[in-house]
């Protein structure tokens, strides 16, 4: 045989200068190639042009390498003998051993995942996005829910991105077939992206959950793998997973390995090639070290497109440094066939991954401090309670938070240099409830107690609560459940009741909008949450570093506006508090600085939606049209009827609303243009004509309808004093 149609085979490590020398005495002539790496092999493999590839070491890859090049001999060297190996006898030899192998590894995974009986399961926070993932969307839903794991310790949020098919129509579908489903089903109207999609949700993961990344076209192979997860994060050490994945026609993806250890130790994964495939999972505290910033690509100024996962998990890699775990169990299909849209966006995928690499690396943590997530108790809620000479209300104010029916709270409250009894009586219930964390400062006002309080509060949701006010029993829990089924929401308040100064009904409910889009809307004209019924995220508030001493009177205000920016504001349709309405509280005392005080939030928010800088004056006339206070015409009626026109138009374009908040912020935005008319009818009659017709434009139905009932209300309690 001619030395010069044998090439030799090795791997990086495999023969030995012996074994090769040996070699080469029985073919001097032959190229000696070096392989490394799987991929490289079956490249260098299929580039020979021998007709007879000879292999020394590790036959049974190799073996597999040769045939794969389609060598017409293949000749292998072992043991000091060279035989010759065809594909029949391979096979025949190798496939009843590699079967039988995997039957047993199989069989070994299934009895492990039969075994897992936690006894204390984690919650699980399932984050899936996509768009036009059709019939993958199911099969994703599906997965999920088939998971041997407590099904209350599970919470499903599936986002879907404004798709164009019947994805919609698809998981409504099966949401109504799955009465028991944990899924929170997010609609958006206007498409944002993976990146600011996944970074929402990520955000709102209850604390102490673990965050888990299924793609909305993608799905779990089996019913065990959170079952599995849950064996990995009982483990204190353990921060994040990037697991090992296979294709949805059952071959494993080639990138799922861990990184080297001299990677970790250094935390050089931006210079290393991309292993932190999916299944990727991590602790919820982790991501609140990923700033917003990181998500927006440089070279855009926009937020990173199609490549989310990367600028996400290189950051969060770093941030763990010996704390991240590969996990060699495959846990993810990866639905490579039926792809959505998204995973199709890859246009300048390699340009995008060379800036983020080229991004600065974090500095690993030190400590990752976590939060208890028990579905018996829920997160830790602090009520801030700040109180200035509240004697005669306080205790009926603290008892009614000692009473709630959900009891894994605590009390922060602020005693702000008060020189009656307050304190005193504060102090004596401390005495007896150690939930109650007393602040003591000299007097410096409501903001100034509000961030002192903040700065003691331990609980992942922060609750607010005026010493002379009380809340119905089931408050605190009603906003936990709904704070929890509602990731996306980061505020929720309530309907309050009014009350009298000895605590009786005025029959008086304050019913503030529901629903996002609308408190978005009423937000340009006066505060929609009552500040003392709302429940928040704290991670959200520390964001927003606290209230804004710059904000006097009006410190709630100014806050729903900033929170209104980075998540949805809610409230729930019932009274839960009960507001005291006497002589000494705040808000008669303050009510004209609150409404000096307001004028410049509204210029600013209105100036922003509009596009232009509008003044003062129209910020003053815009709540007092909110108000109908039309003692004295508008400053300038000409600017004011414009603003509101232009405003309606810009919000109702900028904001993802749904059919019924946009019907509803076009009947006020009607009502708004009607009272201008009234207003305006003596100074500005043509001004006031026009208003008239816009209103009948946007919405004159339902202003009738409403007038016509509003009219026979009146009627039917003047009828029977008329008579």
């Amino acid at each position: 045989m001619d030395s010069t149609d044998v090439a030799i085979l090795r791997l990086d490590g495999g023969v030995d200068a012996g074994e090769l020398a040996h070699l080469r005495s029985h073919f001097p002539d032959a190229p000696v190639v070096t392989l490394s790496g799987r991929l490289d092999a079956v490249r260098a493999a299929r580039g020979l042009t021998h007709d007879v590839v000879l292999m020394a070491h590790d036959a049974r890859k190799l073996t597999v390498l040769a045939l794969l090049a389609d060598a017409r001999r293949v000749l292998l060297y072992k043991g000091g003998r060279i035989t010759e190996v065809t594909a029949a006898r391979f096979l025949a030899e190798r496939a009843p051993v590699v079967a039988a192998a995997h039957r047993v590894r199989r069989a070994i995974e299934a009895a492990d995942h039969v075994s897992v009986t936690p006894s204390h399961p984690q919650a699980f926070y399932v984050v899936s996005c996509a768009r036009n993932a059709g019939a993958a969307a199911v099969r994703c839903l599906d997965s999920v829910h088939a998971q041997r794991h407590p099904r209350d310790r599970v919470q499903h949020v599936y986002l879907d991105d404004a798709s164009t098919d019947d994805t919609r129509a698809r998981v409504r579908g099966w949401l109504g077939t799955h009465p028991d489903h944990r899924v929170t089903y997010v609609e958006t109207t206007a498409r944002r992206g993976g990146t600011l999609n996944t970074l929402k949700t990520f955000r709102e993961a209850p604390p102490g959950s673990i965050v888990v990344e299924l793609n909305g076209d993608d799905w779990f192979p089996d019913d065990g793998v959170l079952a599995h997860l849950d064996t990995i994060y009982a483990d204190p050490s353990v921060w994040m997973t990037y697991n090992s994945c296979a294709f949805s026609d059952g071959r494993m993806r080639h990138l799922n390995r861990p990184y080297p250890e001299a990677t970790v130790r250094d935390g050089s994964y931006r210079e290393q090639d991309w292993y932190a495939g999916a299944l990727r999972t991590f602790r919820a505290e982790l991501f609140s070290h990923v700033a917003d910033e990181e998500l927006i690509d440089p070279a855009t100024g926009a937020w990173w497109e199609s490549a989310d996962d990367m600028v996400i998990f290189l950051a969060l890699l770093e941030l763990s440094g010996g704390h991240a775990r590969h996990v060699e169990r495959a846990t993810y299909v990866y639905n490579h066939r039926d792809v959505s849209e998204d995973r199709r966006d890859l246009t300048g995928g390699r340009l995008r991954g060379e800036r983020i690499r080229a991004m600065p690396r974090h500095a690993p943590l030190a400590t990752l401090v976590t939060q208890p997530n028990d579905s018996r108790q829920g997160p830790l809620v602090s009520v801030l309670m700040p109180a200035f000479n509240a004697a005669p209300y306080v205790e009926a104010a603290i008892g009614s938070i000692l009473d709630q029916t959900y009891d894994h709270l605590e009390l922060v409250f602020v005693d702000d240099g008060s020189t009656d009894e307050t304190g005193a009586i504060a102090a004596r219930l401390a005495d007896a409830d150690g939930r109650i964390v007393i602040v003591e400062q000299e007097n410096r006002g409501l903001v100034a107690a509000l961030n002192h309080g903040l700065e003691h509060a331990k609980g992942a949701l922060l609750a607010r609560m005026d010493a002379d006010d009380v809340c119905a029993p089931e408050r605190l829990a009603r906003q936990v459940e709904f704070l929890g089924a509602h990731p996306t929401v980061g505020a929720v308040g309530s309907w309050v009741e009014r009350i009298d100064a000895s605590g009786h009904p005025l029959d008086e409910t304050w019913e503030t909008a529901l629903t996002a889009g609308i408190i978005g809307w009423l937000l340009f004209f006066e505060s929609p949450l009552a500040h003392g019924a709302v429940t928040m995220r704290r991670s959200l508030i520390d964001r927003l570093g606290g209230y804004d001493p710059g904000a006097p009177h009006v410190e709630d205000f100014e806050l729903w506006m900033r929170l209104d920016a980075i998540t949805e504001l809610a409230n729930l349709p019932e009274p839960l508090l009960g507001l005291r309405i006497h002589g000494a509280r705040v808000g008669v005392r303050h009510n004209d600085d609150q409404a000096i005080n307001s004028r410049p939030l509204i210029q600013r928010r209105v100036s922003a939606f509009v596009g232009r800088e509008i003044d003062l004056d129209t910020a003053a006339d815009l709540f007092r049209l909110h108000r109908r206070q039309f003692a004295s015409p508008p400053h300038d009626a000409d600017t004011l009827l414009g603003t509101l026109l232009d405003l309606f138009r810009a919000y109702a374009a900028a904001r993802p609303l749904s059919a019924s908040e946009r019907d509803a912020v076009r009947y006020d935005a009607a009502r708004k243009l009607a009272f201008f008319s009234r207003w305006c009818a003596a100074s500005h009659p043509a001004l006031a004509a026009r208003a008239a017709a816009e209103a009948v434009r946007l919405d004159g139905v339902t202003l009738t309808e409403r007038s016509t009932r509003r009219a026979l209300r009146e009627l039917r309690h003047r009828l029977p004093r008329l008579l």
